[in-house]
């Protein structure tokens, strides 16, 4: 999204662009040694970002890059087949430089395909739901084989690593749709009977302490929030197994807004207090840390472990509030 504006309206304006440009350019003139025609040169590479958020608004990043790593790939087999030992210093404009244009992005794409595949990725927190602990514009690194080496696209593991373990902050394509991602924190893995009444969390019959820290308030600008507003809070300090954090709750709101559950839930709702999930082979349980402005495993249900894209550990960026960069994510 560009400041509300869906990809395939920027698509869309962005190819219109890209066609008034190479009308207007003058298609007589040479191409002298590979330089391109100013318009023209401005036409393509308006074309190439267009078909990358054409194709965004329709896949996901993951897919994005793959498909324009091999659209690419295709331009640079064809181009040093057929047409590079008969290029010459003076042509004239031919299909043939849209082709030398587009494979010239070939290693940009395939070198971020790789690094987000299976190095590191990025992810932007776009709400309130993980607060204290990040907060929105923060961008956060995706430890990608911290959990395995996994096969792009599919997801399926390759090469196991670390399980994923209660506490652990994870990055994972929403359930209900997967092109969005969502952050959030593991309760319940696989096996585990999660009880979520009176905002009391209870794994597996053990009732996991809160240490209230405080009251305060923070501003609540979600992207979605047209006009920021001031919530209070309470700030608990919370240990699972050996991970410990710090949560908010918000007085007077209830566990579970039982209208936003979504049909999907397959837990069982006991009223606006109380909800039971038995976490099944291959899912995860997932709360916000922001427990009562979260919309999370207690709506929607699980996390397929095919869903998971790594584990947030790093603050890369957040350019409202600078001084979040370098915070490590626990």
């Amino acid at each position: 999204m560009f400041g509300g504006l869906s990809f395939l309206v920027v698509g869309c304006v962005l190819l219109f662009l890209a066609i008034i440009l190479f009308f207007m350019a003058d298609k007589t003139e040479l191409v002298e040694e590979g330089n391109l025609p100013v318009l023209i040169d401005w036409s393509f590479l308006l074309l190439v970002i267009a078909i990358f958020c054409l194709l965004s608004e329709f896949f996901s990043f993951a897919t994005v890059f793959f498909v324009m790593t091999i659209l690419t790939g295709l331009f640079y087999i064809i181009y040093h087949l057929y047409r590079k030992s008969k290029q010459t210093d003076i042509e004239e404009l031919s299909l043939w430089h849209l082709v030398d244009y587009f494979k010239g992005f070939f290693w940009i794409f395939l070198i971020i395909f790789v690094i987000r595949s299976f190095i590191v990725d990025l992810s932007i927190i776009p709400s309130s739901s993980m607060r204290p602990g990040l907060v929105v514009g923060d961008f956060v690194l995706i430890n990608k084989y911290n959990y395995g080496i996994k096969i792009p696209i599919s997801n399926k593991t390759l090469i196991t690593n670390n399980p994923v373990a209660r506490g652990d902050i994870i990055v994972f394509n929403f359930p209900l749709n997967r092109k969005i991602q969502y952050v959030k924190r593991v309760i319940g893995v696989p096996g585990d009977k999660i009880e979520f009444r009176d905002k009391n969390l209870i794994i597996n019959g053990q009732e996991i302490s809160k240490k209230l820290l405080g009251i305060g308030e923070y501003l609540e600008n979600s992207y979605n929030v047209a006009t920021p507003y001031t919530i209070k809070v309470q700030e608990f300090h919370q240990k699972i197994d050996t991970t410990e954090f710090n949560i908010y709750e918000i007085p007077n709101r209830p566990t579970l807004d039982g209208d936003n559950v979504k049909p999907e839930n397959p837990c069982i709702i006991e009223s606006n207090n109380g909800i039971v999930c038995e976490v099944p082979k291959g899912k995860y349980f997932v709360l916000g840390d922001n427990r009562d402005n979260s919309e999370d495993g207690r709506y929607w249900g699980f996390v397929d472990e095919l869903d998971i894209q790594g584990k947030a550990f790093f603050v890369w960026m957040n350019f409202k509030e600078p001084k979040r960069i370098g915070t490590k994510i626990k």
